[in-house]
């Protein structure tokens, strides 16, 4: 079987600095606690000696698998650049540190992370790679003869929001995703790659592919801290995606997420956190 990546019509974007999000990628990976000790009671065996977290962030995949795996596992966090991970660093000593990216190739990354893996987990990363099945070809062949790689990656568009918030237009949440995947068609130099996450893992020679989805859900009223959390997810992707709302749709987001404004969102009892990520997951034939 064939297959072919092209070129997006791309636009000029300011890049995301990981590194400054360092603080907020530790709290989200703290605020997604239940969600990664759940995923790693589901990709762990007893058997795993050396798994990785693959574009950690704030580690908090390190973390559930420092807590899930015995002491003969070791448990390698990577990034690309070590500000992203140096305060997640502080507060696991039992996990080992190491930069690396997609495009350093198979011997560079074998060497940081001290060998085949029995595990390779990477979240919500693979997509910014400049050529995604690339990538994933490379975090492959970072496996031992059984190992198993898992990308979460896809899912559902979190909802926060009721379809009708009785200001601006109906559906005002599902413009806000959409606004997403046009800024993501745009990536400067990104490889197209059309088809979807489980046929990019058997392209990689990865067999018994399968996924699975993982629910959070949190009705309304929401906490203290979690409706916190949610304004700021908000916020941060009205910032991303602004030039890809129409106008009128800014000016309305601008008054929600305005805690001086009578529309503040903040002042709502009926926002919610029902989010649904996939894992996808791939054996290396042994």
């Amino acid at each position: 079987m064939t297959h072919q990546h092209q070129p997006h019509e791309h636009h000029e974007q300011q890049p995301i600095d990981w590194a400054a999000e360092a603080a907020r990628l530790l709290e989200s990976a703290q605020a997604n606690a239940d969600f990664y000790d759940e995923a790693a009671a589901l990709v762990l065996t007893p058997d795993d000696t050396l798994v990785v977290d693959f574009a950690c962030g704030g580690a908090g995949m390190a973390h559930a698998m420092r807590t899930a795996s015995g002491p003969g596992t070791r448990v390698v966090a990577v990034d690309k650049e070590a500000g992203t991970f140096a305060e997640a660093a502080a507060h696991l000593p039992d996990v080992e540190f190491a930069t690396g990216l997609f495009e350093d190739g198979a011997e560079k990354l074998l060497a940081a992370i001290g060998g085949p893996a029995d595990l390779i987990w990477c979240a919500h990363s693979v997509h910014h790679a400049q050529d995604g099945q690339a990538a994933v070809d490379t975090l492959a062949s970072l496996l031992k003869p059984g190992g198993r790689l898992v990308l979460v990656e896809g899912g559902l568009s979190p909802r926060y929001l009721p379809y009708d918030l009785g200001v601006g237009r109906p559906g005002l949440e599902e413009g806000l995703a959409v606004a997403k995947y046009r800024r993501m068609a745009g990536i400067d130099h990104h490889v197209r790659m059309r088809y979807g996450w489980p046929v990019a893992l058997r392209h990689a020679g990865l067999t018994e592919v399968t996924s699975r989805t993982i629910l959070t859900d949190k009705p309304a009223p929401l906490s203290e801290v979690d409706l916190a959390r949610v304004l700021g997810t908000l916020i941060r992707q009205v910032d991303w995606n602004r030039e890809f709302l129409p106008p009128e749709d800014v000016e309305v987001w601008d008054r929600l997420l305005n805690a001086d404004d009578e529309l503040w969102l903040g002042n709502r009892a009926d926002v919610y956190n029902l989010d649904a990520r996939t894992l996808h997951l791939g054996r290396r034939p042994g």
